[in-house]
């Protein structure tokens, strides 16, 4: 998934991934889709592989923008969720069960739901940037992929409160995350975005 040109000598935190908890790219990950990315798992199993989307590359600020011929007529921003089905639209939500043919990831958030009641919730202005996100695509690993990038410590892995990933300004998610893993990853702060600079 991954092109480095080479790696942090740091030890791996002690965190699993696992569903509902977040990967943090280290910040030599100079990819399009995964630099400085913030990753939720939404599925992870070694067998069958793992699923999920990148919480902090907002596209733009108007779903319209890109979608003109959506039946969203709100303003509502739209996410980079991963590389994967870039073609498709998925969305995450804390609103329950009254988006039909959702399923609750863990307790309080929700993939997925009816196409029709989304619409008519933004709308409405029911559903709104507080509690519902829409991501064009979604990031994939093959079995046992994602296993051997932490190995290679291409991820940290630490936790966001529902409040946290919905709420959180994009801007400073990855920063906030990094401070969330404690004060020996302070330094990935200090490393330059872009390679050529010094």
């Amino acid at each position: 998934m991954m092109n480095k040109e080479y790696k942090l000598k740091i030890k791996r935190n002690d965190i699993e991934p696992t569903i509902g908890r977040v990967l943090v790219a280290e910040p030599t990950t100079y990819d399009f889709f995964f630099s400085r990315s913030i990753v939720l798992l939404l599925e992870h199993e070694d067998r069958e592989g793992s699923a999920g989307v990148i919480l902090n590359k907002k596209i733009s600020d108007n779903f319209k923008d890109i979608y003109n011929k959506s039946k969203i007529k709100a303003d509502f921003p739209l996410y980079l969720g991963g590389p994967v089905d870039t073609n498709k639209l998925f969305v995450l939500h804390r609103l329950g069960d009254i988006i039909p043919k959702s399923f609750e990831v863990i307790p309080g958030l929700w993939w997925g739901g009816d196409v029709k009641t989304i619409y008519t919730l933004v709308n409405n202005k029911i559903a709104n940037n507080n509690n519902l996100k829409v991501f064009q695509g979604y990031s994939g690993w093959a079995p046992m992929q994602l296993r051997e990038e932490m190995k290679k410590n291409y991820w940290a892995v630490t936790e966001l409160s529902i409040d946290e990933i919905f709420e959180m300004p994009v801007e400073t998610m990855w920063k906030k995350c990094i401070e969330n893993l404690g004060p020996e990853y302070e330094f990935w702060q200090h490393i330059p975005e872009n390679p050529t600079f010094n």
